[in-house]
């Protein structure tokens, strides 16, 4: 069970890391575009 429990924060923490990246990806491609 705690094993269980380890493998879903560390999904949680890879989905979350995928997911910043992806914002900070949008966030450059806006910044570009004001450039």
């Amino acid at each position: 069970m705690i094993k269980e429990n380890r493998n879903k924060s560390n999904l949680a923490s890879y989905i979350i890391k995928k997911y910043l990246k992806e914002y900070q990806n949008a966030n450059d491609l806006e910044n570009s575009d004001k450039q």
